[in-house]
């Protein structure tokens, strides 16, 4: 009898250690980047005004909330340009204004995002970055390219709606 809960203690043990180590090993990324003709405080005023957000942006909507650091947002995600829309939460962390935009969210140990919004001018063009990397469990079953593609037609609207 102590020879089956030894034994079963070790399989529980084995499953415990996989599934940590999984949760710890979790980490992928995407990375967007655009060029935008126009001067870098267009280019943010057009990324922070959450009601002129909506007006262009049909990937990453705002629906509730306003950039502050500390405030949550409540967003519709939408990876497909025709797809459902997922909601989503997520807490701003960072702002350095006309530079940055930091938000984070998920769910601890299954899967968490840490995205960022980068600004940087030459003078004449802004570039837009968008990264965002991922961790935790589900990391190791999940491609995030739809993610990344869903990301650079973000930009492609930002772009067209400063530039147009």
């Amino acid at each position: 009898m102590n020879f089956l809960k030894s034994k079963w203690m070790v399989i529980t043990l084995i499953i415990i250690s996989v599934l940590f180590l999984l949760i710890l090993t979790g980490r992928k990324s995407v990375k967007a980047i655009i060029k935008i003709k126009a001067p870098q405080e267009e280019v943010w005023s057009k990324l922070i005004d959450i009601n002129e957000v909506k007006t262009w942006n049909r990937v990453l909507v705002p629906i509730q909330g306003e950039f502050k650091v500390g405030n949550t947002i409540k967003y519709e995600f939408y990876q497909d340009e025709n797809g459902k829309a997922a909601v989503m939460n997520a807490t701003v962390k960072k702002i350095i204004p006309q530079k940055i935009i930091n938000q984070k969210g998920g769910f601890p140990g299954f899967l968490t995002y840490n995205h960022h919004y980068l600004l940087s001018s030459d003078g004449t063009f802004t570039t837009v970055t968008i990264t965002e990397e991922y961790a935790g469990i589900y990391v190791h079953f999940w491609n995030p390219i739809l993610v990344e593609k869903a990301y650079e037609r973000l930009l492609t609207l930002l772009k067209k709606r400063i530039e147009e």
